[in-house]
């Protein structure tokens, strides 16, 4: 959410440069859902679904995971 917040400029109703730091913040509570989802949707494997047998596409979400945990180290 970090880095999220370092690209934010809020714009003034008058002329000058944007803020970059907001008085206050609004997020919803499925943030971080719909961030892992993001993160998923990178392994194109999951997001077409070829695979029909549903324990091989569970070890490929197992997978993408560890992927996505190791990433974040």
């Amino acid at each position: 959410m970090e880095t999220t917040l370092a690209t934010v400029r809020v714009s003034r109703r008058g002329p000058g440069r944007p803020k970059t730091r907001p008085r206050r913040l609004i997020g919803d509570k499925a943030y971080d859902s719909e961030r892992t989802n993001a993160w998923l949707s990178q392994f194109r494997r999951l997001v077409v679904r070829h695979e029909h047998l549903l324990t091989v596409y569970l070890g490929f979400f197992h997978i993408a995971c560890a992927m996505i945990a190791l990433r974040q180290l």
